[in-house]
Parts: structure tokens; sequence; C-alpha cells
């Protein structure tokens, strides 16, 4: 990447050279042209943590710096995590938020139910499910859960269901 800084130059630097920024940025270009043919590749670092967060605050905001890498957030919310760091990290009663129920309804919502194909197997689905609904705050996370949680999670059980899995006692957990 180049930057040009113009500068004043006198009349004895200027003779035979370029006397505008245009005419600077084409030799600049023609040399790099020259210089180099192959296309330059960039080859962007995922920032996916490789460890399970310690902690519920950590959690919180690992998913809040990766929600605008929608397939990254998925990577870490179904394979760096297992459903037992779900139970660690939300193992006291005030861990558990209706936020991060919610958001974690919609992710595993969209995950079951995409387009491009099943990103999660249902089984780990109902693990994570059954794990947030072990923890001690979440019969009063549940309390903040909207409209729009309680369709997907309709969409969840209903798609768990005709994958033939046992949901009985965790879908229990979940309705109003």
């Amino acid at each position: 990447r180049h930057r040009l800084i113009p500068r004043v130059v006198n009349s004895k630097e200027a003779v035979g050279k370029p006397n505008t920024v245009e005419q600077h940025t084409d030799e600049i270009l023609s040399l790099t042209k020259e210089q180099s043919t192959e296309p330059v590749r960039f080859q962007l670092k995922s920032q996916i943590p490789a460890l399970p967060p310690r902690t519920a605050y950590e959690f919180c905001r690992n998913c809040h710096s990766l929600t605008k890498q929608h397939l990254d957030l998925e990577t870490y919310l179904f394979k760096v995590m297992a459903p037992d760091d779900y139970r660690r990290i939300f193992s006291k009663a005030a861990t558990l938020e209706g936020e991060i129920v919610s958001f974690l309804l919609s992710a595993i919502s969209s995950s079951l139910s995409s387009v491009e194909g099943r990103k999660t197997k249902p089984e780990l689905a109902l693990s994570i499910l059954s794990a947030l609904a072990e923890s001690p705050g979440f019969s009063f996370a549940k309390l903040f859960l909207n409209e729009e949680d309680y369709s997907n999670i309709e969409r969840i059980f209903g798609t768990l269901e005709r994958e033939g899995l046992e949901i009985g006692s965790t879908v229990q957990r979940y309705r109003k």
C-alpha cells in the first residue's frame, strides 16, 4: 500500500520529474505492477477464541465481538463450547440473563433451520438447551423472554421432535 505525501519541490528537483500528484501516482503504480504480477491475497485471522470462556461475563464479551461475523459466532457457540461449559459458566443464579437466553435461542433456531443446511446437530442443540434450563437463574431469566423468543422455542423443539429426540422434560422448562 502506498501513501503519497505531497511536498513542495524547487525547480532544480522538478526538472524531468512528473509535476502532478496523478503523474506521481501513475509512476508508482507502474513500478508496483512491474514488480509484482501476482495478486495480493490477504488472509483474515479469525477472532474465534480457542478455549471456552471461564465466566458468564467473558462469554457475553466474546459473543458481542463475534456477532458481526455470524458464521464465527456459530462456530464458537457450537464447536468451541460444549454443553458442560454452559452448565459451568451459568452455574451461579445471577449469571444467566434473559438477554443471553434470547440470544442463544435465536442462534440455535437459525442454526437448525439454515437455508445452507443444518449447521449443528440436533442432539447438541438439545444438550445446550438442557444445560441452560438446569441453570439456577433460568426461571428468572425466562421472565424476560418475548414473543419472538417463544416462537424460536416452538420452532426449535418442533425440529428436535421431528428428529425423534426425547424433548419432554426440557421442553416443559421452556414453556410459558
